[in-house]
């Protein structure tokens, strides 16, 4: 008997280690998933006697560190026919040199086949980024339909583009000279301008590799060459800050012709001869004025072959300026071969969204303007006006990528899609703490205390069948119902409403170790969030980077994420450029202080939250049925003399949250749809995001240009002083509209995951660029007319801030367009400079830094305005006629007055008119 129990005790403490290790080793095997290494060893390897690869990397060898970037490989197979996979992935080496030693978990891959005897080319965009590491090149590796390596090739990056340095692309003939533009020397370059040719068979089809050029000339190009999908992504691009140059004169049927009329602003009769002697260069600016030295000749001595053309109406189009126009002509002149009327614009300026879009009605990349002395003055007067604050950013500070959808200054989005509480892990704990309970105090209780010695072991088989089935149970539930997929879209409209660029930010919560497919419809481009765009977030994520495939094939794209472990966390960003089903629009007029006309939603969804924003104020719209149009007079929101309240906050506070309103930063949630909303704006103005490097939120303490920022420091006196763009409006437009969409607005289906549509929930956030009629307003507040930096005269001023400018000695001189106020009369124009440094000394000081000047167009003269002794200098001028050009534009120059007391510190200039109507 004493035999038999003893070895019951042996058999029962046996059984007891067993279960214990099994349930250890099971909880570390989900604890601690197996990790994809990032670093490999790779040797370049080529089979004979098969297809063989040809890589070029970038944009003519030429490319940008952290922006998606084309490789393009032409494959030739002089064998059998052969079906495969092309892959590409970033690696880090030894400068100038192909050998790998770090390899990026992510491949980017195509699949791909070609008949014996063929070549073909095939793209696969990249972005060129890997981590922490300094990327060296691309490897492409070829592999047959059984996952064999028929043919690895490398190719490393020619020549890097450095943040701040302009890259332009040349969409044009091969016969075309561009050498004056690459001579063009321009403030706050390391270099001159570096320029990559683009034709059909290189120009990108989604914007967002367009995003590694600053400019792109069109010019003596047949432009029917390009697809629809490329027309699109130029369109895309420039809606989102690109600027583009389209060259008229004796091509331009060939050139600008057979472009969307959404993407010309001017509307082209015909050609005709410009006589001898005719002026080629903007009246005002550094190519035709240089302190100390005679004015540039700016007429040529031959006729020149001009485009003749009009400007298109602005029907919520585009905001135009004309820089140089011809006077009108007597009836019969050589130009007036094509019947016009009026001046007729030869150089002009418009607005497109976020971008500009100029024309010039001469081709300076032909005789005779190509063999002008002054062809690259005029240029860099082109570049000048079209770039504007981007050429005041400091060269020599440090920079840093901002990451997939701007990660680093919208971090408080991935706040927004993070899943409330994961309770897998908890549960686990439970049932392991519980189990562990059961047979050790609870059996113990039983058997010895409560001595019922026979309980023992149906204690142990019970609690063994119970836990696993509830183990099991819980594990089949965790796999059926926990996979859940939070996402923002983020949709930014072209002006003609049937457009959109969406940047989806999407978070997958995976329950249980193993892989994941994600298939996106449509062209994208998407990556995984990458970990150093994701610190201090309270995010369950793996060690490292995880393993990634992006397969893109027709009809979408596959991503394929390989060893997840349980209960974790994978942040993903996607790029798309997408038609919408349906349009937006609205006609708004502004009537003494009313947002008065109608908003109309053709879109194939309902909107929720609808707001017009200007400068400084909004209007709730509503709600908005699909199909439904609807009338709106209704006054703007008073901002109660508070200028440094941000859209978002002002917005919050009237629906009664509390300002700053973003409750993740409590580690707590929004309790509506409403709520949910207020909180994406303040993430999108910065809010939970935060970097140390930075000092803070990035959007902030420095300066985002696509997609850099620069880590200016951020020092200025009085910074809220300054009438900086806020980020809710889409900059350059008089107005923006925001909106929800209740449902997806794109041609395509949503996204699956695994093939199947997991909970979650997924939010449409829409901003589209807005036209504002003030024509019919007495007073037209400052912010409504926008304005940009036209001259630049000095070697130290720069753009420390958004919106704060900084400047010892020189000038720098701001251009407006009173177009937008209609052909009305008027009466007074209401200069505002906000002056930074004269906060620290209050109203009342009588030291001033700050000087302005009114251009006066008939004298050719800098009248000097008296400013008021307050922060923001503001002064009304009367009798203003002088002062407005026959094309409605006014030019105030900033100077510093006292360089002795140091640098002078001012705000973004504004003008009012009083008497528009």
């Amino acid at each position: 008997m004493l035999k038999q129990n003893a070895a019951r005790q042996r058999f029962t403490t046996l059984l007891k280690i067993l279960v214990g290790s099994c349930l250890a080793l099971a909880v570390s095997l989900s604890l601690f998933p197996l990790q994809a290494s990032a670093s490999t060893a790779i040797t370049p390897t080529t089979v004979t006697n098969g297809p063989t690869l040809q890589v070029d990397f970038g944009f003519d060898a030429t490319f940008r560190t952290g922006y998606w970037t084309p490789v393009h490989i032409r494959m030739s197979n002089g064998s059998a026919d052969f079906a495969g996979t092309l892959s590409v992935s970033i690696f880090s080496g030894p400068p100038h040199s192909t050998t790998i030693g770090i390899l990026s978990p992510w491949s980017f891959q195509q699949p791909v086949a070609l008949a014996k005897g063929v070549q073909k080319q095939f793209t696969i965009n990249v972005p060129y980024f890997l981590g922490n590491f300094t990327p060296t090149g691309v490897v492409v590796t070829l592999r047959d339909m059984h996952g064999k390596i028929v043919v690895t090739q490398t190719a490393t990056g020619g020549y890097e583009v450095k943040p701040g340095d302009l890259f332009i692309g040349l969409i044009s003939d091969l016969k075309a000279n561009f050498d004056p533009l690459r001579g063009v020397s321009l403030p706050n370059q390391t270099s001159s301008p570096t320029t990559s040719s683009l034709d059909a068979s290189t120009m990108p089809t989604i914007a967002t590799t367009l995003d590694n050029f600053d400019v792109i000339v069109l010019a003596d190009f047949t432009s029917s060459t390009l697809s629809r999908a490329q027309l699109g992504a130029l369109q895309s691009w420039v809606n989102r800050g690109g600027i583009l140059i389209e060259v008229g004169g004796q091509d331009w049927q060939r050139t600008i012709g057979n472009l969307p009329s959404e993407m010309v602003p001017v509307v082209v009769n015909g050609t005709g001869e410009l006589p001898a002697g005719t002026h080629l260069l903007p009246r005002i600016g550094p190519a035709t004025e240089t302190p100390g030295q005679p004015p540039l000749v700016d007429t040529l001595k031959e006729p020149v072959i001009a485009s003749v053309a009009t400007l298109r109406q602005q029907k919520g189009g585009f905001n135009s300026e004309i820089l140089l126009s011809l006077p009108p002509r007597p009836a019969g002149d050589a130009i007036n071969r094509v019947p016009t009327s009026g001046a007729i614009p030869l150089i002009t300026r418009s607005e497109y969204g976020q971008g500009v879009i100029c024309y010039l009605g001469f081709d300076p990349v032909r005789p005779p303007l190509l063999n002008w002395q002054n062809t690259g003055a005029l240029w860099r007067a082109v570049l000048l006006q079209a770039l504007g604050d981007t050429l005041l950013i400091s060269n020599g500070v440090p920079t840093l990528n901002s990451g997939p959808g701007q990660l680093l200054t919208r971090a408080g989005v991935i706040s927004i899609i993070t899943p409330q509480t994961l309770w897998g892990p908890w549960i686990i704990a439970v049932l392991l703490i519980s189990y562990l309970l059961i047979l050790g105090p609870v059996r113990y209780y039983i058997v010895k205390k409560l001595k019922r010695p026979r309980w023992g072991w149906p204690i142990i088989i019970d609690s063994i069948v119970i836990f696993s089935l509830l183990a099991y149970g819980f594990a089949f539930y965790q796999r059926g119902a926990s996979l859940s997929d939070n996402s923002i879209s983020i949709l930014q409209i072209d002006q003609g409403g049937s457009m959109a660029y969406i940047t989806t930010y999407m978070g997958i919560y995976v329950p249980d170790q193993g892989d994941v497919t994600l298939h996106i419809p449509g062209e994208s481009l998407a990556q995984p969030a990458a970990s150093q765009f994701l610190e201090g977030k309270n995010t369950l994520l793996s060690g490292g980077d995880v393993s990634a495939a992006m397969i893109t094939a027709p009809g979408g794209t596959v991503m394929k994420l390989t060893n997840l472990g349980p209960w974790t966390y994978n942040p993903l960003v996607l790029e798309q450029d997408r038609p919408l089903q349906g349009k937006l629009s609205a006609h708004l007029s502004l009537r003494n202080n009313h947002v008065v006309g109608m908003v109309n939603n053709a879109l194939s969804s309902s909107l929720s939250d609808v707001y017009v924003l200007l400068a400084h104020t909004f209007v709730r719209i509503g709600d908005l049925a699909a199909g439904e149009t609807q009338q709106v007079d209704l006054p703007l929101n008073a901002t109660n003399g508070q200028r440094s309240m941000s859209l978002a906050d002002q917005i919050a506070e009237s629906g009664g949250l509390t300002a700053p309103y973003f409750p993740y930063s409590q580690n707590d949630q929004p309790r509506s749809a409403y709520q949910r909303h207020m909180a994406l704006l303040s993430a999108l103005e910065g809010a939970g995001s935060s970097s140390a490097l930075c000092g803070g939120s990035c959007s902030a303490h420095s300066i985002t240009n696509r997609g850099t920022i620069f880590l200016t420091g951020g020092k200025a006196p009085f910074p809220g002083l300054s009438d900086a763009t806020d980020p809710l409006l889409v900059a350059g437009a008089p107005a923006t509209l925001i909106a929800w969409a209740n449902q997806p607005v794109g041609d395509v289906e949503e996204a699956t995951i695994n093939g199947g549509t997991p909970t979650g929930q997924h939010e449409n956030f829409m901003q589209m660029p807005l036209n504002l009629d003030v024509s019919g307003s007495a007073t037209i507040p400052p912010g409504l007319i926008t304005g940009h930096l036209e001259d630049v005269q000095g070697f130290d001023a720069e753009i420390i801030l958004p919106g704060v400018y900084a400047l010892t000695t020189g000038s720098l001189t701001f251009a407006f367009t009173l177009s937008q106020a209609g052909g009305g009369q008027v009466n007074a124009l209401n200069v505002t400079v906000p002056d930074l440094l004269s906060g620290s000394g209050g109203p009342s000081t009588n030291i001033r830094h700050l000087q302005a000047s009114l251009f006066n167009w008939k004298s050719g003269t800098w009248d000097t305005l008296a400013l008021g002794r307050d922060s923001f200098g503001t002064v009304s001028w009367t009798n203003p006629g002088a002062f407005i050009d026959q094309t409605g534009r006014v030019l105030v120059q900033v100077t510093n007055q006292n360089t002795a007391l140091g640098k002078l510190y001012f705000g973004v200039p504004s003008l009012g008119v009083n008497g528009g109507a």
